[in-house]
């Protein structure tokens, strides 16, 4: 599996900028299930809380800003997703893929990207 901008790699964009992820297999998947871009993107709000908490409270930051977004089939081996980037900030997403029968999640190589949002 592999996803463009890269897994692992770094990329700046700007506020008003649309992130488009695209992923192609060389096989298809061996069992059924959907593809999706797990981030924590428009989510911002939600990791300030947290991070507030865990300074004021000493709670525990629990991730609870990663949610995933459906990607769309374009093809019979790839699938991409536009997300229209409306926070300033420093966020983290990766493409999974996700069987439906609660199997092992697939990922492609390497980190998380990392998209440097920009006033």
């Amino acid at each position: 599996m592999k996803q463009e901008p890269a897994a692992g790699s770094q990329i700046l964009k700007w506020v008003g900028d649309l992130l488009e992820v695209v992923v192609t297999r060389t096989q298809l998947p061996k069992l059924a299930g959907r593809m999706v871009f797990r981030t924590n993107l428009g989510a911002a709000a939600i990791r300030q809380a947290e991070v507030l908490a865990a300074v004021d409270e000493g709670r525990t930051i629990q991730g609870d800003d990663w949610h995933d977004i459906p990607m769309e089939s374009c093809g019979k081996n790839s699938w991409r997703i536009r997300i229209p980037l409306l926070e300033v900030g420093i966020f983290e997403g990766k493409a999974c893929y996700l069987p439906d029968d609660g199997s092992k999640p697939e990922w492609p190589e390497g980190g998380n990207l990392r998209i440097k949002v920009a006033p």
